[in-house]
């Protein structure tokens, strides 16, 4: 094996290597736009179950307010 084909041969590693850390990058970057849109869906759930919590508990200190005005 002489230098050149021992060049090209390192040549041809070092671009799979390019090869597969642009491949992964832009897996990354698909990744961490799905995680984006999940953060946000779920931020927006975090925010009707509040405001759910909320309204169910002014709903049950309504029923007790009317309770104990029904028993007096």
């Amino acid at each position: 094996m002489d230098f050149s084909s021992l060049r090209q041969y390192f040549n041809d590693i070092a671009h799979s290597i390019g090869d597969i850390s642009s491949k992964t990058g832009n897996a990354l970057i698909g990744i961490h736009s799905e995680l984006s849109k999940i953060s946000k869906a779920i931020q927006t759930t975090n925010v009707l179950l509040g405001i759910l919590i909320f309204l169910v508990m002014v709903h049950l200190i309504y029923s007790v307010v009317q309770n104990r005005k029904k028993g007096t």
